[in-house]
């Protein structure tokens, strides 16, 4: 199938939030004279899953996500620090984090040369992804980039693929392929748009059971090159 558009996610597709969020918050944690550790590490994860999980689902806002994760875990490890301070720290060297996906740049530049129109759809804070893409150098590879807390609604909330399309210039839905790394936002939320969804499965762990079925699945980014009719 040939595909004149590709909407992509960022965080584990494109960057590697997984290394970044880490660096990020060890950093952050001797920044406030704190241990860090995978413990701690652990801990804030589960807390920080669970706030972008609310979010997604419309139960919390941006702000509030911004204050929320840092108190709980705060409250958990029975520390007095700040929250509103130590997420302004944790967010500042989050958005300095640049570390690629492999394949990435060649797939996004192989991409554009063939005439493929592309797009960023990320859930995440505006101060952190448009950085992190402009570190990497990223963003000029994109018409058009759709962030969750610009928008006010998150994947996979209709409402953001409304808002995508409609900066994109109205596509046909069977031209536009979701590319991302969660079947619950990027897969979930395409199918519920109407498009046809390709998962970055790069570990090759299905779920058990698998309730989210996309339509493709690869286990390497330059994969999406034969999928869109690009492929060598």
């Amino acid at each position: 199938m040939n595909y004149s558009w590709v909407f992509f996610d960022v965080d584990n597709t494109l960057l590697d939030f997984k290394m970044a969020a880490r660096v990020a918050f060890e950093e952050t944690m001797r920044a406030f004279d704190l241990p860090g550790g995978d413990a701690r590490h652990y801990l804030y994860k589960r807390i920080n899953d669970a706030c972008w999980e609310a979010f997604e689902r419309g139960r919390m806002q941006g702000e509030e996500l911004r204050f929320e994760r840092f108190r709980q875990f705060l409250d958990a490890i029975g520390s007095w620090r700040d929250p509103l301070e130590m997420n302004a720290c944790y967010l500042e060297r989050l958005a300095q984090q640049r570390h690629l996906v492999p394949g990435a740049r060649e797939v996004l530049e192989t991409l554009r040369e063939r005439g493929v129109r592309l797009a960023v759809i990320t859930n995440g804070l505006k101060e952190v992804q448009r950085t992190r893409l402009a570190r990497a150098d990223l963003s000029g590879y994109f018409e058009t980039i759709v962030v969750s807390d610009e928008i006010g609604c998150a994947k996979p909330q209709v409402a953001f693929f409304e808002e995508a399309f409609r900066r994109a210039g109205q596509p046909a839905r069977a031209e536009v392929l979701v590319v991302g790394d969660s079947l619950r936002s990027d897969i979930q939320g395409g199918r519920n748009y109407g498009l046809p969804t390709c998962w970055f499965n790069p570990t090759g762990h299905v779920p058990e059971p698998q309730t989210i079925h996309p339509d493709f699945t690869i286990r390497r980014l330059m994969e999406v090159l034969d999928l869109v009719g690009v492929g060598a």
